[in-house]
């Protein structure tokens, strides 16, 4: 996930690690029909609300 967050925003190789993605959190990208890229949200975790033994950190 790292690496293609990194890559739809034009991040190089070597700084892909930036992104923090929490294990079973949400990431969306929108995909146009041209072939752009668009990242719409990292780490959505409202399908954990009201759960608390799963929703460490919210």
């Amino acid at each position: 996930m790292n690496a293609y967050l990194a890559r739809c925003l034009g991040f190089d190789a070597d700084t892909f690690l930036k992104f923090d993605v929490d294990y079973t959190s949400v990431t969306r990208v929108f995909a146009s029909s041209h072939g752009h890229r668009s990242v719409l949200s990292v780490n959505e975790r409202s399908h954990l609300r009201g759960r608390p033994d799963l929703a460490i950190g919210l």
